[in-house]
Order: structure tokens, then sequence, then C-alpha cells
């Protein structure tokens, strides 16, 4: 692994050799999404449900809802299609930013694993997500293009993997009725629970 310093004195050589114009920067930005957003698809997951920042930042104050999924009994339908799993690393904020990278690979194929390298990190201001992200990469897509590759890139969730849907409490009735209309007409089997504030943690009852 690479130290800091070393770190550093890479980004420093690299910026002066490919970085040092607006039309650099954005044609490696450019070249950067093309590569990777035609390969790589990212499903991202948050590992505790009773987290009282996500349902704040994300949940609308309760005014949404959160889907639970158990991906052991789906162990199959990842292999099979060739999903990976990782936590998320937090790191400080003064760790060097590695945005747009152009690697240090020229092979397309190592420049991607460097990039799903990198996808295991955020920064430490993010932590409270406690983040899990499956990860699918087409390799073969390097070789023979497709148009759909959009549809190619999502990650579908087996029905069997969503066990429960949690109510925001302030969530809607009418809401709520609509998410129980679309469980039951897509045939999941799923528990229905509340969460709801007390004092400054959430707590998560069966609705």
């Amino acid at each position: 692994l690479l130290n800091k310093e070393q770190i550093k004195s890479i980004a420093k050589y690299k910026y002066a050799e490919e970085w040092n114009s607006e039309e650099k920067r954005m044609a490696k930005a450019e070249e950067f999404y093309r590569l990777n957003n035609s390969v790589v698809g990212i499903y991202c997951l948050c590992k505790i449900a009773s987290s009282a920042a996500m349902w704040k930042q994300y949940g609308g104050q309760l005014e949404g809802f959160c889907v639970g999924t158990n991906f052991q009994e789906c162990f199959q339908y990842l292999h099979d299609n060739v999903i990976g799993g990782m936590n998320v690393v937090y790191l400080p904020e003064d760790t060097p930013r590695l945005k747009y990278i152009s690697p240090w690979e020229n092979n397309q194929q190592e420049q991607i694993k460097l990039y799903v390298e990198l996808l295991r990190r955020k920064y430490i201001k993010w932590q409270h997500e406690v983040e899990y992200r499956l990860v699918k990469v087409m390799f073969e897509e390097l070789q023979t293009p497709v148009s759909n590759v959009d549809n190619r890139r999502k990650l579908a969730i087996p029905k069997p993997c969503i066990k429960e849907v949690i109510f925001g409490e302030r969530m809607l009735a009418q809401h709520k009725d609509e998410v129980m209309a679309v469980c039951a007409s897509q045939g999941l089997n799923v528990e229905f629970k509340i969460a709801r504030f007390e004092d400054q943690d959430i707590v998560i009852e069966p609705y």
C-alpha cells in the first residue's frame, strides 16, 4: 500500500503531466465517467435501520419509509450475477482527494479495478451512513458494448431479499396504504413496521 506522501508525490507528478489546464481536466473527467459508468453498477444500503441521522437526512424526518433486505437468502443470485459487496471505509478529511483519477495503468480492466477500490472510501463526515455497497462490474462490456448498458448496470433485488418495510411515524396514511398495495401486488412477503423518535433515538416497532 502507498503511504500518504507517496500518494501526494504521484498525484503531483500526474497533475503536472496531464491536469495542468482546464481542458485537460475536463477531458479526464469525461474519460473517467465514460469508462466506469459503462461497466459498473452500484447499489447503496445502510446497515442500521434505526439510524436517527439517516431518518433525518434521507427519511424526510420520518415522513418517508425504509426497505429492509436480507441478502443471505439470495447469496446464489448475487454469485450468479457476479455481484460483490463491500463495507465503506471512512477516511479523515485531510486524506488526499483522488477525483477523476487518471489511473496509473493503461489496461482498462486495471483502471476499473482501481475505481472499484476507490468506491470503498468516503470522507469521515459521511460515517453516519454506515454504508454497505453491492457492486456489479461488467468487464465484458469493454469488448462488446451494447446500447442498453444502463439497464444491465442495474442491480435488480430478488423479491425474497426484501424482508420488511419500515414506515416513518409522520408518513401519511394514504402513502402507507399505497406502499402496502404495491407490496401485495408484487407478492412480497414483508413485515411492516413503524419507526418513531424516542428522545434522540429511533425506536422500531411492529406496525
